[in-house]
């Protein structure tokens, strides 16, 4: 028997994320099948980066403005020129 899973409200969990907590967010079976830790920029502290890091196995991303990014002077993690398409995730800066 397979595990099921309970969805949260949308309104729940931007409520969590505006408590600091992380929440999964999950895509479309079609497309990567995968889920993301989240959480807000500004809540953020060395505890959550580090279960991040421990916990999520993955890359740790943040999202910048293009003003941002120039200020810092970051170059994109990739040399394939990127082009928005719908439904896909934009080119992200691991830290």
């Amino acid at each position: 028997m397979a595990d099921e899973y309970k969805f949260d409200s949308i309104p729940d969990a931007i409520e969590d994320i505006k408590a600091g907590k992380f929440v999964v967010v999950v895509d479309d079976e079609d497309r990567e099948n995968e889920g993301d830790l989240i959480m807000a920029a500004d809540k953020i502290t060395p505890e959550a980066v580090n279960f991040l890091a421990k916990y999520g196995r993955g890359l740790v991303c943040v999202c910048m403005t293009g003003e941002r990014i120039e200020k810092l002077k970051l170059h994109a993690s990739s040399r394939v020129p990127v082009t928005p398409r719908p439904r896909l995730t934009w080119p992200v800066w691991p830290v």
